[in-house]
């Protein structure tokens, strides 16, 4: 939808600039989905570095295997990567944020609180106590703050227990060192800061508004003043794109003992807690879940990393081979956290057999499919 929908007011240009980090999921999700774009465009990316890991080497190996990826830059070649997002912020090509932090983004996120709204209205779920999320670019927590005020407002009947909280955690230290020291997410001059929790909300609530929906803008930023709880422990972040020690002993008791029941009573096949993301608000749960105050509370883990790691039809390890050195070393260096990822990326010694295994298949499909 972002994507048509930003094709659709730029008119002519038929590209995509995206650009994260080696295991950005946003690069992965934007170059799956430009397949089904109603247009066809090309995709360009570039790739900042972030620390080895296997799920951030599958992320770029996924990337390379999609044929609308055209182009490509990395932190191999700075001047490149300099120039490629220069062009792209000059240029005519259209550029998606990191994390797809914009208001079309925000507001779709906020639809999954309006879903979770209504699945608890009808009984499928008991009312929650808390919802646990990772943040980066701050998309998916202003879409939560600004879907549980659409809930309120709507009259549904949810998010009302007493001491309800969205719980924000994140993911990169920088940020998380920002809040400690001057309250990045919540402060008032965050409000010009974007990819800053209160930016999103008055963009996305901005347009809401235009586009006919209600001003739920005070009531968001209520809930964000209130009824939002930031878990910025430097020890709890510790390192943007790998564990920190606590999720690392979260993920691994969860490997060893965890599982998730679906509506059917069968277990969910294939999860586990990636450490970009996923382990870092599962933890902070799990530690609130271990006190005395919260003993007996629901509380929701807002899972942000898809258990599918897409494979398109080209041959992403023949790609791989002729990255840049730099790329391949931290491509090889990434090993598995998690047991149920068992895999490996050798592009001196093995194939491409070590690692498919931990992907699915994704035909590639037509502009009209």
């Amino acid at each position: 939808a972002v994507i048509e929908a930003k094709l659709e007011r730029a008119g002519s240009p038929r590209s995509l600039l995206v650009w994260g980090s080696g295991g950005s999921n946003q690069v992965v999700a934007t170059i799956v989905h430009a397949m089904r774009a109603k247009v066809p465009i090309s995709v360009s990316c570039a790739w900042i570095s972030d620390p080895p890991d296997l799920d951030n080497t599958l992320n770029m190996l996924s990337a390379l295997s999609f044929p609308r990826l055209t182009n490509f830059v990395t932190w191999a070649d700075p001047i490149a990567l300099l120039k490629t997002l220069s062009s792209g912020v000059f240029g005519s090509s259209i550029i998606l944020p990191l994390g797809g932090n914009n208001p079309i983004g925000v507001l779709g996120q906020s639809s999954g609180a309006l879903e979770l709204g209504e699945q608890i209205e009808a009984g499928e779920l008991p009312d929650c106590d808390g919802i646990y999320v990772a943040v980066g670019s701050s998309c998916t927590i202003s879409g939560l703050i600004i879907g549980v005020a659409l809930a309120r407002n709507a009259g549904i009947k949810a998010f009302g227990r007493p001491g309800f909280a969205l719980h924000l955690v994140p993911v990169h230290h920088a940020t998380s060192m920002l809040n400690r020291v001057a309250n990045l997410y919540k402060s008032s001059f965050s409000r010009y800061l974007p990819l800053t929790v209160r930016h999103s909300i008055h963009a996305a609530c901005s347009e809401l508004h235009k586009l006919g929906g209600p001003d739920v803008l005070e009531e968001a930023l209520a809930i964000l003043d209130h009824s939002t709880i930031v878990h910025d422990e430097a020890i709890l972040t510790g390192k943007y794109g790998t564990h920190s020690a606590p999720s690392r002993a979260c993920a691994k008791l969860f490997d060893e003992t965890g599982s998730i029941k679906l509506a059917s009573g069968k277990e969910a096949p294939g999860l586990w807690l990636c450490g970009h993301f996923a382990a870092k608000p599962m933890a902070a749960m799990c530690d609130d879940l271990l006190r005395e105050e919260h003993a007996g509370k629901n509380m929701v883990f807002w899972q942000t990393k898809s258990r599918i790691q897409p494979r398109g039809p080209k041959d992403e390890w023949a790609q791989m081979q002729n990255m840049p050195p730099l790329v391949q070393a931290w491509a090889q260096q990434g090993k598995p956290e998690s047991t149920k990822r068992p895999g490996k990326v050798n592009l001196k010694d093995g194939a491409a057999a070590d690692y498919r295994s931990l992907m699915t298949d994704i035909p590639e499909t037509s502009p009209t499919d």
